[in-house]
């Protein structure tokens, strides 16, 4: 259930067009008693590429993982599942708004880091704390020049 309000819900499965659908239509054949992951008030999308994906990706480079396990998986969902606003709030939206993306994708990247230290699959991380500097070291900054007219 979710966020205690009575009422399931699902999010997409990757690469799935059956799991997009307009959020009328699906109020309505639910009969308002499912909730769905997305990010826009009018079409349903798939929460998994813009919240988990990118942390998880992320995290796998930057400790350099073997493979992406299912705990680190659980852990990108579980780090996801940690901001939703419906489990605070069940008039809430469920997902974080889009601006959070980055903040999101942090989190579920500290997750996935640590689960793949835990788990023996990072390669430039011996500790969480390594996991950690790791995860620093490889985070993209924007840095453009200012420009003038001329």
């Amino acid at each position: 259930m979710s966020g205690g309000s009575g009422r399931p819900w699902q999010a997409n499965r990757a690469g799935s067009d059956r799991g997009r659908t307009d959020v009328s239509r699906a109020w309505r054949r639910t009969r308002k008693r499912r909730r769905r992951a997305s990010t826009s008030p009018r079409v349903i999308g798939q929460c998994n590429n813009c919240f988990v994906f990118p942390g998880l990706g992320y995290a796998a480079m930057a400790v350099g993982a073997r493979e992406v396990s299912e705990a680190m998986i659980d852990a990108s969902v579980e780090a996801l599942a940690a901001v939703i606003p419906a489990a605070l709030d069940p008039e809430a939206a469920l997902m974080p708004p889009l601006a959070a993306v980055q903040a999101v994708s942090g989190a579920v990247a500290e997750a996935v880091a640590l689960a793949a230290v835990r788990e023996g699959l990072a390669a430039l991380a011996s500790s969480e704390a390594e996991a950690l500097e790791q995860l620093e070291a490889c985070r993209w900054r924007p840095d453009y020049p200012v420009l003038l007219p001329a």
